[in-house]
């Protein structure tokens, strides 16, 4: 049973590897439009053949009428739209029916005191 799980993981890595995917980092310039629900996956958007950006990303002013005078995620608006980002820059622009939207993209070497790690977790349950 083991080998059979075992080959059914290693199958589906194998099924992963002939595209490279990467999250996209601020050093990295973009302009693409977003048209269909195709470039969304799994809570990801997916900009280019190897750069994809979350759907959790979030955005930094409460002023346009996407937004409703409140904070969103990118993964709120629905496609079409287009993303602009500028190269050594941290914040996403997305241009939607003439109307437009700020975003800050996700700094993963961060920690994130909403998204505890399995240590936290332990520590939260168990105590010191």
């Amino acid at each position: 049973m083991f080998c059979i799980l075992f080959l059914v993981f290693v199958a589906c890595d194998l099924s992963n590897t002939s595209e490279t995917k990467k999250i996209l980092s601020t050093e990295k310039a973009i302009n693409t439009e977003i048209k269909s629900d195709k470039a969304l996956n799994r809570g990801f958007i997916k900009l280019d053949k190897e750069n994809y950006i979350s759907q959790n990303t979030q955005s930094i002013l409460k002023k346009s009428s996407l937004s409703n005078n409140r904070l969103i995620k990118l993964g709120d608006l629905e496609p079409p739209y287009k993303i602009i980002k500028h190269r050594g820059n941290d914040t996403l622009i997305i241009i939607k029916n003439m109307d437009t939207v700020f975003f800050k993209m996700i700094d993963y070497s961060k920690d994130n005191k909403n998204d505890p790690t399995f240590k936290d977790f332990l520590k939260g349950f168990f105590g010191n």
